[in-house]
């Protein structure tokens, strides 16, 4: 789930990496649910994701996927917050395994997560240990643009552009 605006002007003609969409990627709920579970007195409650939204069973369990700018330093990633570094999301879309069996076993779970490859591939993007550590650090590095964390003035960088190294 790549995203980027194509008509972004910063980054136009580097490909699509910003997409209004959702996904159902498989994943579990946040921890807070559990109170909400309690307030439904449904101990059973699963987050539906968009579907609360539309009332579209094909939005359930689906959440935004977010840029993937600037995600040095974040601390949590997803809707539930489970996954605390980015090698951690990087092996996660590699194995392509739910996280929770019944958001896993919808009908709406994304095939773009589960078989990227396609079908008759096995589940998962099939990186090796090198090519995770290489995509890990292009998107902690690559799509890191310090003069975009803070603006400041008087930086010699310009915005979302490579930094030339000295």
């Amino acid at each position: 789930m790549l995203n980027k605006q194509p008509n972004d002007p910063d980054v136009t003609g580097t490909g699509q990496f910003v997409e209004e969409n959702f996904f159902n990627i498989g994943l579990s709920d946040h921890p807070v649910q559990a109170l909400n579970r309690l307030a439904r007195n449904n101990p059973n409650f699963i987050d539906d994701g968009r579907r609360e939204i539309t009332g579209l069973d094909s939005d359930a369990f689906a959440f935004r996927s977010t840029t993937m700018r600037q995600l040095r330093g974040s601390s949590f990633f997803f809707h539930n917050g489970a996954f605390t570094n980015v090698r951690d999301v990087v092996e996660y879309f590699n194995a392509g395994v739910p996280q929770n069996p019944v958001t896993g076993a919808a009908s709406t779970l994304t095939p773009r997560f589960t078989n990227p490859r396609g079908p008759g591939f096995p589940r998962g993007l099939g990186l090796t240990d090198d090519q995770v550590n290489d995509i890990t650090n292009f998107l902690e590095n690559g799509l890191y643009d310090p003069a975009f964390v803070k603006f400041d003035p008087n930086s010699t960088t310009i915005t979302m552009q490579p930094t030339r190294e000295t």
